[in-house]
C-alpha cells in the first residue's frame, strides 16, 4: 500500500463526490383540491395530445438528420494536427492518455525515451528557424543556392561597384533586428553559444528548472529533484534516487518537465475555413524580432461564424462544407527556401524520414498520419477549421514546426517558450564581396533549447565554392555532403530510443520529481503519471493518491467520473496548458 499523501491535514474525498448533484428528486407534496384537480386533468390531456403530435413529427422519414461529429479527446488531437498546431495537437494527446487509460493502450506502447530530455516521451518536440543576415544592395533577397544555378552566376558581376568595399552599404545587416560585419551571427551571451566544426560548443544559459530527469537501467544518469521529500511508495529510497547500480545520481535536464504544449488562443473562436478554400498566395512571414507569422491574406477565413471556445478549439458551423486540407507544409516549406534554397529540400528530404520513422517520438507522425481522415468527418458535420493565429509555429515536417525568422538568440527563447526541445537552425549571409561579385554562406546547426548549446553543426555551404563543384558532381550531392555533419550528430544524440523495462523505483523517482515542480497538475505530467500505472509500476491505490496530491479533486474525476466529464474536465486543463 502507498504512502497517503495528504497536505495540510486534508483528508481524501468520498465516494459521493462521483454522485449525481441533482439525484433523488421528491413527490409532489399534499394533496390537490377539485378544481386544481380537474384543471391538472384538462392539461395532462392536451400535453398527451401535443406530444404525441410532436413524436410523429420528428420521426416523419427524412426529418432527423445523422448526429453531429464529436471529436474525442484523440481526435480532437488529430484535427489540431490538420490545422498544423502541434504544440495544441500533442496536448490533447496527453487528455486522451490520462482520460482514456483502457482505449489508449496502443498510443501508451508508441512511448520512447529521450537521453537528450531524460524522460518518458511520445514526442520530442522539434522547431526550425533562420537567422538572415543580407546586405541592403540585395533588397532583401539572400539570392540562396537553387537548382540550375551556375558559376557565371556568382562570377565577375561587378554589382555592387565601390560601394561593396568594406563599410559601404554592401556589409551584410540582420533583417531579422540585429546588427552584424557580413559573418555568422556570433551572439556568444548566456542564450547561446556556437559551436564550430572542430571546437567544443559553450555552455549556454540553463532553461527554467522543470522536473528531474529520470534514472534509467544501464547507468543513465538523472535523478529526481533533491529535496522532494515525498517517497511515492516503501522503499523508493532518497528523494532523487536512481536505481542501485545505475551509475551515480545527475541533475535531470533543466526544463526537462516539458514545457507547455500550446498557445492561447490558437484556432480563434470563429475562426475557419471559407468553403473549401485554402489559398495560401500572399502570405508571408514577419521579420519581426523572434519571427513569426503574418496569415493576413492567406486565403483563410479568419471571420467570425462559428462558435467560439476555449483556445484551438474547432469552432461549429452553421453547414457543412467540402473539406480541402489545409496546406500549411507547403506554405511554411516555401517560406524557409526563400532564404536557404536547395538546402530547405534536402533537409526536408533527410528529417522528414527521421521524423516519420519515430526518431523524434511517434506521437505526431501517428496524429499526422490520421489527420485528414479525422478533420474530413468533423467538416463534413459541420465544423470549421482554421490554421494557428498569427505569430504561432506552424507544421513545416509532421513533428517538426517552423519558427520564422529572427535573431539566433532570441529564437532559441521563443522556442523554449512554445515548449519546444530541440532547435533546428540556419545561420545565412548574403553579402556583395569587396568586388561586387555576390556571396552566400550558410550553415545548419542543432540546439539543445533548455541550455542553448550548439548539439552538432554542418560545414560551411559556400555558394561559389559549391557552384565550382559542380561542375564535375551535382550541386545537391556537395549540399548533402556539407550538411552530413549535422545529421551525423542527430542520430547520434537526438534519436529517441524505444523505452527500456523499468522498475517500481524508476517510477518513484520520476514522480516525485514530477510532483516537486510548480505545476504537477498539467496534462504532459499526469499523462507519464498514467504511463507508469499502464506499465504496472503503480496500482490503483497510488494512483489515485498521486493524482489526488497533483490536481486535488480535479485529479480524481479526471480518473473515475463519466467519461464526458472526464473530457469536458480534461479540455479545461489543456486549456490553461496552452495559456501559459
Amino acid at each position: 500500500m502507498g504512502v497517503d499523501y495528504d497536505p495540510g491535514g486534508a483528508s481524501m474525498p468520498g465516494e459521493e463526490m462521483y454522485e449525481d448533484e441533482y439525484g433523488g428528486g421528491g413527490g409532489m407534496p399534499g394533496g390537490m383540491p377539485g378544481q386544481r384537480a380537474g384543471n391538472a386533468g384538462l392539461m395532462n390531456g392536451l400535453l398527451g395530445m401535443l406530444t404525441r403530435t410532436a413524436f410523429e413529427k420528428v420521426n416523419r422519414p427524412g426529418a432527423v438528420g445523422p448526429a453531429p461529429f464529436q471529436p474525442n479527446l484523440k481526435q480532437r488531437a488529430a484535427i489540431s494536427a490538420a490545422r498544423g498546431d502541434q504544440r495544441e495537437a500533442l496536448a490533447f494527446f496527453h487528455a486522451h492518455l490520462v482520460t482514456g487509460r483502457e482505449s489508449a493502450a496502443a498510443d501508451f506502447a508508441a512511448v520512447g525515451y529521450s537521453a537528450l530530455v531524460r524522460r518518458p516521451t511520445w514526442a520530442l518536440r522539434a522547431g526550425l528557424s533562420v537567422t538572415a543576415n543580407i546586405a541592403e544592395d540585395l533588397e532583401g533577397d539572400a539570392e540562396p543556392i537553387r537548382e540550375g544555378m551556375k558559376l557565371e552566376d556568382v562570377v565577375g558581376t561587378n554589382r555592387g561597384g565601390r560601394t561593396a568595399m568594406r563599410g559601404g552599404r554592401g556589409a551584410a545587416r540582420n533583417r531579422s533586428g540585429g546588427g552584424g560585419d557580413g559573418g555568422f551571427e556570433e551572439a556568444g551571451g548566456p542564450e547561446e553559444s556556437i559551436g564550430m566544426p572542430g571546437g567544443m560548443p559553450g555552455a549556454g544559459m540553463p532553461g527554467a528548472p522543470g522536473a528531474g530527469g529520470m534514472a534509467m537501467p544501464g547507468g543513465m544518469p538523472g535523478a529526481g529533484m533533491p529535496g522532494a521529500g515525498m517517497p511515492v511508495m516503501p522503499g523508493a529510497g532518497m528523494p532523487g534516487a536512481g536505481m542501485p547500480g545505475a551509475g551515480m545520481p545527475g541533475a535531470g535536464m533543466p526544463g526537462a518537465g516539458m514545457p507547455g504544449a500550446g498557445m492561447p488562443g490558437a484556432g480563434m473562436p470563429g475562426a475557419g475555413m471559407a468553403g473549401a478554400g485554402s489559398d495560401m498566395g500572399g502570405a508571408g512571414f514577419t521579420e519581426e524580432d523572434g519571427g513569426g507569422f503574418d496569415m493576413a491574406g492567406t486565403g483563410f477565413d479568419m471571420g467570425g461564424g462559428a462558435m467560439g471556445g476555449m483556445p484551438g478549439q474547432p469552432g461549429r458551423a452553421a453547414a457543412a462544407v467540402a473539406y480541402t486540407p489545409i496546406d500549411v507544409q507547403g506554405y511554411t516549406h516555401a517560406a524557409l527556401e526563400k532564404n536557404v534554397g536547395m538546402l530547405a529540400d534536402i533537409l526536408r528530404t533527410e528529417l522528414a524520414r527521421r521524423a516519420g520513422a519515430g526518431d523524434f517520438g511517434k506521437a505526431l507522425p501517428n496524429l499526422n498520419a490520421e489527420a485528414n481522415d479525422v478533420a474530413a468527418k468533423y467538416v463534413m458535420s459541420g465544423g470549421r477549421i482554421a490554421p494557428p493565429g498569427t505569430g504561432q509555429p506552424m507544421t513545416w515536417v509532421p513533428g517538426i514546426d517552423y519558427l520564422g525568422v529572427g535573431p539566433a538568440n532570441r529564437m532559441i527563447a521563443s522556442a523554449r517558450d512554445q515548449g519546444i526541445d530541440l532547435l533546428f537552425h540556419f545561420d545565412v549571409v548574403a553579402k556583395l564581396a569587396r568586388n561586387g561579385d555576390p556571396q552566400y554562406d550558410a550553415r545548419f546547426r542543432v540546439i539543445d533549447c533548455a541550455t542553448g548549446k550548439t548539439l552538432a553543426v554542418s560545414r560551411t555551404i559556400n555558394k561559389k565554392d559549391v557552384l565550382m563543384g559542380a561542375q564535375r558532381r551535382t550541386i545537391a550531392t556537395i549540399l548533402a555532403e556539407l550538411m552530413q555533419p549535422a545529421f551525423d550528430g542527430i542520430d547520434a544524440r537526438i534519436v529517441v530510443r524505444a523505452m527500456p523495462p523499468l522498475q517500481p523505483q524508476h517510477a518513484a523517482s520520476r514522480i516525485e520529481s514530477l510532483l516537486a515542480t510548480s505545476q504537477p497538475d498539467r496534462i504532459d505530467r499526469l499523462a507519464e503519471v498514467a504511463l507508469f500505472h499502464q506499465q504496472g509500476l503503480i496500482d490503483d491505490e497510488q494512483l489515485d493518491q498521486i493524482f489526488y496530491f497533483a490536481a486535488g479533486e480535479d485529479g480524481l474525476r479526471l480518473l473515475h467520473d463519466t467519461p464526458e466529464k472526464r473530457q469536458e474536465l480534461a479540455e479545461k486543463l489543456v486549456e490553461q496548458m496552452l495559456a501559459e
